[in-house]
């Protein structure tokens, strides 16, 4: 078990280096949603070795299981963070760093948790969704109200 944790500890995922794509100041909120889409479609969508254990163990091992929700919710919070910043992108002030609110979580859980099924379902994520037809959905419930 020691082992099979030190390895999920070093996965690249768990790291969550590159998770993210850039965001530009002004980028258009459903171009920061597609890029997002793809990044994660390519980091999740494609799982290492250790991520294959970790999915396959979860049923077995409680430890295994609370370190996979616990990664979620930092790939969740990473990605909710992005997705505010995005959503607010042009309308505040330079520097200014949005709040994630439940919408911005929400669509992090549905994009994180779909990336991640693909690879279960033998099928990469951008086929089972566009990026283009993703981002417009998501990138119209994110806009800030008037």
């Amino acid at each position: 078990m020691d082992l099979l944790l030190a390895v999920i500890r070093d996965d690249r995922v768990t790291a969550l280096d590159d998770l993210l794509p850039p965001l530009d100041p002004g980028t258009d909120l459903r171009d920061a949603v597609g890029r997002l889409w793809r990044r994660l479609s390519s980091v999740l969508g494609e799982p290492s070795t250790a991520r294959k254990i970790m999915i396959q163990e979860l049923d077995s091992h409680p430890e295994i299981r609370r370190r996979a929700l616990e990664l979620h919710d930092r790939i969740v919070a990473s990605v909710s963070a992005y997705l505010a910043q995005a959503s607010q992108a042009g309308s505040a002030s330079p520097g200014h760093r949005a709040q994630p609110g439940p919408e911005h979580v929400a669509a992090a859980r549905l994009l994180t948790i779909t990336a991640g099924m693909a690879p279960l379902l033998g099928e990469p994520s951008l086929n089972l969704v566009p990026p283009d037809a993703l981002a417009v959905l998501i990138s119209d419930g994110l806009r800030p109200r008037t």
